[in-house]
């Protein structure tokens, strides 16, 4: 049997928890078969006067930015919404209200771990109560507050 270093095994299991800006409690959002994160940091190094060329004394953190991505199994009306609200943010307020799907109804249901039977259901269910309405790829938000609201937890 080889010998197995206890500290550098991983399982890789745990909840993959979520805490929206401003609120207390963390969300679980929910079974994850898959999940990256990186760290990606940029160094100044400073070559050393003393030594010679290739010889370097120090180095100065510049940059340090962070990525992540995980699919989750199931879909959950809090994740959908927001997937919504984050797509809404990121078209950074436009005057129109509009995010413009980037991918196919089935392509997204399948980024979201669901069905496009159960994504349609829920766009259903948010254009019923005049949260949103869709036009082809164009979901557009007319109540961002409900949105916000409905993401964050209140029950529909």
């Amino acid at each position: 049997m080889p010998n197995v270093d206890e500290k550098n095994y991983n399982i890789g299991r745990g909840k993959v928890l979520f805490k929206p800006s401003g609120e207390t409690n963390f969300r679980d959002l929910g079974n994850a078969p898959d999940f990256k994160f990186a760290v990606k940091t940029t160094v100044l190094k400073h070559p050393s006067s003393r030594e010679g060329m290739k010889t370097f004394d120090d180095q100065v953190t510049t940059e340090q930015t962070a990525a992540g991505s995980l699919t989750l199994d199931d879909l959950k009306d809090f994740n959908m919404k927001n997937f919504i609200m984050a797509a809404a943010v990121n078209a950074a307020n436009q005057a129109d209200g509009t995010v413009t799907l980037g991918e196919k109804k089935m392509v997204l249901a399948s980024i979201l771990g669901t069905i496009p039977e159960t994504l349609s259901r829920a766009f259903a269910k948010l254009s019923k109560l005049g949260v949103i309405s869709i036009d082809g790829q164009t979901i557009i938000v007319h109540d961002r507050r409900r949105l916000a609201d409905i993401a964050a937890g209140e029950k529909i």
